[in-house]
Protein backbone atom coordinates (compact mmCIF):
# COMPACT_ATOMS: atom_id res chain seq x y z
CA UNK A 1 0.00 0.00 0.00
CA UNK A 2 1.55 3.12 -0.76
CA UNK A 3 0.43 6.08 1.62
CA UNK A 4 2.21 8.64 -0.18
CA UNK A 5 -0.62 8.05 -2.81
CA UNK A 6 -4.24 8.64 -0.76
CA UNK A 7 -6.66 11.47 -1.65
CA UNK A 8 -9.58 12.01 0.02
CA UNK A 9 -12.61 12.15 -1.75
CA UNK A 10 -16.42 13.01 -0.45
CA UNK A 11 -18.71 9.48 -0.25
CA UNK A 12 -22.33 10.38 0.59
CA UNK A 13 -24.15 8.23 2.58
CA UNK A 14 -28.41 7.89 2.47
CA UNK A 15 -29.87 7.57 5.76
CA UNK A 16 -32.18 5.62 6.79
CA UNK A 17 -34.88 8.66 6.57
CA UNK A 18 -33.90 9.48 3.61
CA UNK A 19 -31.64 12.44 4.55
CA UNK A 20 -28.16 12.40 2.88
CA UNK A 21 -24.97 12.66 5.00
CA UNK A 22 -21.44 13.19 3.12
CA UNK A 23 -18.31 11.76 4.78
CA UNK A 24 -14.89 11.39 3.71
CA UNK A 25 -12.87 8.35 2.82
CA UNK A 26 -9.77 8.31 1.94
CA UNK A 27 -9.21 6.46 -1.63
CA UNK A 28 -6.04 6.02 -3.19
CA UNK A 29 -5.16 8.47 -6.13
CA UNK A 30 -3.61 5.77 -8.65
CA UNK A 31 -6.33 2.86 -8.23
CA UNK A 32 -9.32 4.65 -6.98
CA UNK A 33 -10.40 2.01 -4.22
CA UNK A 34 -10.87 2.97 -0.72
CA UNK A 35 -8.24 2.56 1.65
CA UNK A 36 -9.10 1.23 5.07
CA UNK A 37 -6.14 3.57 7.27
CA UNK A 38 -8.80 4.61 9.92
CA UNK A 39 -7.04 7.88 10.34
CA UNK A 40 -4.22 5.23 12.21
CA UNK A 41 -0.60 5.48 11.60
CA UNK A 42 1.46 2.96 9.79
CA UNK A 43 2.83 0.22 11.88
CA UNK A 44 6.45 1.03 11.52
CA UNK A 45 5.64 4.36 13.76
CA UNK A 46 3.69 2.25 16.18
CA UNK A 47 6.88 2.24 18.82
CA UNK A 48 8.36 5.61 17.92
CA UNK A 49 5.99 7.10 21.31
CA UNK A 50 8.39 4.86 23.71
CA UNK A 51 11.54 5.91 22.16
CA UNK A 52 10.59 9.64 22.83
CA UNK A 53 9.31 8.59 26.09
CA UNK A 54 12.87 7.00 27.10
CA UNK A 55 14.66 10.26 25.45
CA UNK A 56 12.78 12.56 27.45
CA UNK A 57 13.60 10.36 30.99
CA UNK A 58 16.93 10.17 29.96
CA UNK A 59 17.25 13.87 29.45
CA UNK A 60 15.47 14.29 32.59
CA UNK A 61 17.80 12.14 34.88
CA UNK A 62 21.13 13.61 32.88
CA UNK A 63 19.50 17.28 34.13
CA UNK A 64 19.00 16.07 37.48
CA UNK A 65 22.44 14.43 37.99
CA UNK A 66 24.65 17.09 36.55
CA UNK A 67 22.59 20.18 37.44
CA UNK A 68 19.98 20.20 40.51
CA UNK A 69 21.49 17.35 42.73
CA UNK A 70 24.57 19.39 43.48
CA UNK A 71 23.21 22.38 43.81
CA UNK A 72 21.10 21.22 46.48
CA UNK A 73 24.07 19.26 47.81
CA UNK A 74 26.28 22.93 47.59
CA UNK A 75 23.08 24.41 49.37
CA UNK A 76 22.79 21.83 52.20
CA UNK A 77 26.51 22.60 52.94
CA UNK A 78 26.50 26.43 52.99
CA UNK A 79 22.77 26.27 55.43
CA UNK A 80 25.15 23.46 57.47
CA UNK A 81 27.97 26.13 57.51
CA UNK A 82 25.96 28.66 58.54
CA UNK A 83 24.38 27.10 61.64
CA UNK A 84 27.02 26.39 62.73
CA UNK A 85 28.61 29.36 63.27
CA UNK A 86 29.54 31.16 66.78
CA UNK A 87 30.35 34.13 68.12
CA UNK A 88 34.27 34.98 67.40
CA UNK A 89 34.13 33.88 63.94
CA UNK A 90 35.41 35.34 61.44
CA UNK A 91 33.26 35.61 58.20
CA UNK A 92 32.68 36.93 55.07
CA UNK A 93 28.91 38.44 53.34
CA UNK A 94 27.60 38.24 49.99
CA UNK A 95 28.93 41.79 49.50
CA UNK A 96 32.88 40.94 50.34
CA UNK A 97 33.36 42.57 54.06
CA UNK A 98 34.74 40.83 56.60
CA UNK A 99 33.68 40.71 59.59
CA UNK A 100 33.36 39.12 63.68
CA UNK A 101 30.29 37.86 64.96
CA UNK A 102 29.90 39.29 68.13
CA UNK A 103 25.99 38.36 68.90
CA UNK A 104 24.03 35.76 67.47
CA UNK A 105 19.83 36.71 66.73
CA UNK A 106 17.01 34.59 65.97
CA UNK A 107 17.55 35.30 61.67
CA UNK A 108 20.48 37.82 61.98
CA UNK A 109 23.81 37.88 63.35
CA UNK A 110 25.79 41.10 64.60
CA UNK A 111 28.93 41.97 62.84
CA UNK A 112 31.35 44.21 63.87
CA UNK A 113 33.18 45.64 60.92
CA UNK A 114 37.04 47.32 60.44
CA UNK A 115 39.31 47.89 63.24
CA UNK A 116 37.06 50.87 65.14
CA UNK A 117 35.37 48.31 67.52
CA UNK A 118 32.08 50.51 67.81
CA UNK A 119 30.72 49.65 64.37
CA UNK A 120 28.10 46.49 64.57
CA UNK A 121 25.37 45.55 61.98
CA UNK A 122 22.84 43.01 61.88
CA UNK A 123 23.29 41.34 58.78
CA UNK A 124 20.73 38.37 57.23
CA UNK A 125 22.22 34.70 58.25
CA UNK A 126 21.09 34.45 54.61
CA UNK A 127 24.00 36.80 53.45
CA UNK A 128 26.96 35.06 54.77
CA UNK A 129 29.28 33.32 52.45
CA UNK A 130 31.78 31.96 54.36
CA UNK A 131 33.33 31.50 57.70
CA UNK A 132 37.05 32.78 56.92
CA UNK A 133 40.00 35.00 57.71
CA UNK A 134 40.85 38.09 56.28
CA UNK A 135 43.98 37.89 54.82
CA UNK A 136 45.73 41.36 55.80
CA UNK A 137 49.45 40.50 54.72
CA UNK A 138 50.85 43.71 52.37
CA UNK A 139 51.60 41.75 48.59
CA UNK A 140 55.03 41.13 48.15
CA UNK A 141 56.95 43.51 45.80
CA UNK A 142 58.25 42.78 42.57
CA UNK A 143 61.87 42.37 41.89
CA UNK A 144 62.96 44.38 39.20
Amino acid sequence: MDFLNIQFSSVEVLAADGSVLSHNAPTNATTGQQVDGGGQPPLEFAGMGLVWVAIYTVLIAFMWATIFRPQKKRAQKLQELRNNIKIGDSVVTAGGLYGKVVDIGTDVYVLEFGTNRGVRIPVNKSEIADVKEPDLTPPKEKEA
